[in-house]
């Protein structure tokens, strides 16, 4: 049997500036658990109105950073500043397009929430009805990624998706992972 000493957590001092807050926040943050587990939690109390977590974007020296990363794994240190900047999605006037759930319909409406991972640095959320047909994500895809429709693979437990197809006919569910797989 061997024997690993736990690892002792450190915090680390920083400070926060919330696109939703006049001023900034300091905070002492564990440096060894992520962002989103430590800071998502308190903005939405700093804003007046309802705060999806979703849409919170963290930036670290003007680089956006994946929420679920830690402070240890991007080298934050006492005095550092993270910017959470919450942008929620902008929609079209065709309402054909408009996909993505509105903030007012998160709580009914049918939708639900699908994550779209394209790499580690790159994720989407998207709400879409159960028998909404998977081509409504690619559009989304081919004008958030400035790509052809005809690169874009979506792929959902190692299975490659027909776009023609709905979530239902595919067993997707809410906060299930749909991968992006870009062709070149």
């Amino acid at each position: 049997m061997v024997i690993t000493p736990e690892k002792k957590s450190k915090t680390v001092k920083i400070e926060i500036n919330f696109s939703e807050y006049t001023g900034s926040l300091k905070l002492s943050i564990k440096s060894n658990e992520s962002f989103s587990s430590q800071i998502i939690p308190v903005l939405p109390k700093l804003s007046k109105k309802e705060i999806i977590a979703d849409y919170i974007e963290f930036c670290f020296d003007d680089l956006k950073i994946d929420p679920d990363c830690t402070p240890d794994f991007i080298g934050m240190s006492d005095g550092d500043v993270l910017d959470a900047n919450y942008k929620p999605p902008k929609y079209s006037d065709d309402s054909s397009e408009e996909f993505v759930a509105l903030e007012s319909e998160l709580s009914h409406g049918g939708k639900i929430p699908i994550k779209l991972y394209v790499d580690k640095n790159t994720t989407y959320s998207v709400r879409l009805l159960p028998t909404d047909p998977l081509k409504k994500v690619i559009d989304y895809l081919v004008k958030k990624l400035g790509t052809k429709e005809g690169n874009i693979v979506l792929v959902f437990d190692g299975e490659r998706l027909n776009a023609a197809k709905t979530l239902n006919f595919y067993d997707i569910e809410e906060e299930d992972q749909i991968d992006i797989v870009l062709k070149k």
